[in-house]
């Protein structure tokens, strides 16, 4: 394999990587890792926040970018033209927003002082 296809594959699994969908995921880990005491790991207090993290960060917006592509309202996944990421964004955020207000609003009263908005 060349040189240059080496370096162009390097490239796109860095981009994956650090793609703004898989930000807030780490960061929430950052936050609980931090917090050995409030939140130990392997106990559901740690996970709780975890998933509610991935699923609204992650698994909603993915799920709402197949739809509007399978409807049409996008050309493709790359969102390469401006007027296909307006639906994606406004969706993203508010699963973004929805999921702040799960934690906020949860049961855990602890899971609610993470505030993945600042």
């Amino acid at each position: 394999m060349p040189l240059q296809q080496v370096i162009q594959r390097l490239a796109q699994g860095i981009s994956i990587a650090f793609h703004p969908i898989f930000i807030p995921m780490a960061m929430a880990y950052v936050i609980l890792e931090t917090s050995p005491f409030r939140y130990p790991i392997g106990d559901y207090r740690f996970i709780v926040p975890l998933l509610l993290t991935g699923i609204f960060t992650i698994i909603y917006p993915i799920f709402m970018l197949l739809i509007c592509r399978g409807l049409g309202l996008v050309k493709s996944a790359d969102l390469r033209e401006r007027r296909d990421r307006i639906v994606p964004y406004i969706a993203t955020s508010c699963f973004i927003f929805w999921a702040y207000f799960m934690m906020r609003k949860g049961s855990d009263p602890v899971i609610g002082q993470i505030d993945i908005l600042t």
